[in-house]
């Protein structure tokens, strides 16, 4: 049995605590989110034709991921649209395994509560993920950014509505999330010293 990685702090990584320490370590990360503004993001790998093709495009090993709110619950854009799942095991479904959670006390804080009222039930952003292709793939190969001209203001996929939420708050710098794909994001928040 595989045990999942973390990274910490000084970029290393390090297996998840044993699970008579979890709970408490948990509750410690759970108060920290509440009080401090701490910001979770989870992101996944899973099997299939899809997750094979966005891993061949995209470089990487991750295919979706997803924002954690204080209560325990995940935000996500899937098919579908944005959706809240209610716990982890909720969020990876059968096909998903979770490959990594980074997380940062950081302020401004992201408003849980606007998330909820104007992004969840907002559809899926099909067009806007083809429309990604060029763009990740121009990158890939000639070092060129080009935009996503396909991508629809009120629609998202997930790594865009992830993107999107990290820079209205001001955590991310100004990006086009049109065109950050999960694999790209994960590089990103493991480069940045302020997530661990």
């Amino acid at each position: 049995r595989r045990r999942r990685l973390r990274r910490s702090r000084d970029g290393r990584e390090r297996p998840d605590p044993p699970s008579d320490q979890r709970d408490r370590v948990g509750g410690d990360l759970q108060r920290r989110h509440m009080d401090g503004g701490l910001v979770r993001i989870h992101f996944t790998r899973a099997s299939g034709l899809v997750a094979w093709l966005i891993r061949a495009v995209t470089g990487g090993s991750v295919t979706h991921v997803g924002l954690g709110l204080s209560d325990g619950r995940i935000v996500h854009a899937d098919q579908g649209g944005v959706q809240v799942a209610a716990t982890m095991a909720d969020f990876l479904g059968k096909d998903r395994r979770l490959a990594a959670t980074y997380e940062t006390a950081v302020e401004p804080k992201i408003d849980e509560a606007k998330i909820l009222e104007d992004f969840v039930g907002r559809p899926y952003d099909y067009d806007g993920l083809i429309g990604a292709l060029p763009g990740v793939l121009a990158w890939r190969w000639w070092k060129v950014r080009i935009g996503n001209p396909l991508a629809k203001d009120r629609e998202f996929f997930c790594s865009e509505f992830v993107c999107e939420l990290l820079k209205s708050s001001g955590i991310m710098p100004a990006k086009d999330p049109g065109t950050l794909t999960p694999a790209a994001l994960l590089r990103w928040v493991s480069r940045s010293p302020h997530w661990a």
